[in-house]
């Protein structure tokens, strides 16, 4: 089985990834570049794994059966997203720094060189991102599932940011004939946003289905208008009615938890880091997992 730093590499849908590797030499010290990477990588997969033995796959969350959130949790979750505050603005200004340079028109080879620079400097920033999270998720004793679950609640559907919000690069091709590139081969770093709303729905359905057999579990206090809602959701998921987890509003009962907590939560979400939460992750490591099929 590939590991998860291999399975990230290879999807993740961009061309920066593939650059470091292809292009690291020509930019000087590659070799320090890579070997700082692979370091970075393992030290997220050695995290990963810690999450994943403590609490499971994302997938193995179960949302609340009557869809509340303890405000115990919120906070815990506000920690996490205020702890890698630094770490979405050095994400932010390197991405910035690179779509600069790609933007320009003039394909120099100096300017080439310096964007193969900034493109060295991405990978360890994301690895030291991601590594980040899992370890405070570690420290406030919070698991993925219920992390990403959180995430997309928030600021997915209550606050209306796209599922594939993604770092200000795409349409960004190096190409130049002074680059050596005698093929005219060019390197293309958009992001496959269908790809990406493709793992959200399938994240979607599944905590829902979750949530509904926590609820059907409940006979006591089992409420069939609000598992019909579920039903309801789920099927607008997978037809593709819904491209957001609650598109059409959050339930109250969902809303009501997290209201209080709006302000804080307003403050630490970041577009360019919001494609590492939601698509970097190992969540559909066995490929016979109903999560890994197409809707």
């Amino acid at each position: 089985m590939a590991t998860t730093a291999t399975k990230w590499f290879v999807g993740c849908g961009i061309g920066c990834i593939v650059m470091i590797f292809l292009l690291a030499g020509l930019a000087g010290g590659g070799f320090l570049c890579v070997r700082g990477m692979v370091r970075g990588f393992q030290a997220v997969e050695e995290s990963q794994e810690a999450l994943i033995a403590e609490y499971g796959l994302i997938t193995d969350y179960f949302p609340s059966a009557d869809g509340s959130i303890e405000g115990d949790r919120i906070s815990r979750f506000i920690s996490v997203r205020q702890a890698l505050i630094p770490h979405q603005k050095r994400l932010e200004m390197k991405f910035d720094r690179i779509a600069r340079h790609g933007h320009e028109q003039e394909k120099t080879v100096t300017k080439i060189l310096q964007t193969i620079r900034g493109f060295s400097s991405i990978a360890p920033a994301i690895a030291s991102y991601i590594e980040a999270r899992n370890s405070t998720l570690l420290e406030q004793s919070m698991g993925i599932g219920e992390y990403i679950y959180l995430y997309m609640i928030i600021y997915h559907s209550w606050f209306g940011n796209e599922p594939d919000d993604h770092p200000d690069i795409d349409n960004f091709i190096i190409h130049s004939e002074e680059s050596g590139n005698g093929d005219g081969s060019d390197f293309n770093t958009n992001f496959d946003s269908e790809e990406i709303q493709q793992r959200y729905r399938l994240l979607s359905v599944r905590f829902l289905e979750n949530q509904i057999h926590a609820a059907e579990s409940m006979r006591e206090r089992q409420d069939p208008a609000w598992i019909a809602s579920l039903d309801d959701e789920i099927h607008s998921l997978k037809e593709g009615i819904h491209v957001k987890l609650w598109q059409n509003g959050l339930p109250l009962r969902i809303r009501s938890s997290i209201e209080p907590y709006r302000t804080k939560l307003e403050q630490t979400y970041s577009a360019t880091s919001n494609v590492f939460d939601i698509f970097f992750n190992d969540f559909d490591r066995n490929s016979d997992n109903e999560t890994s099929t197409r809707l």
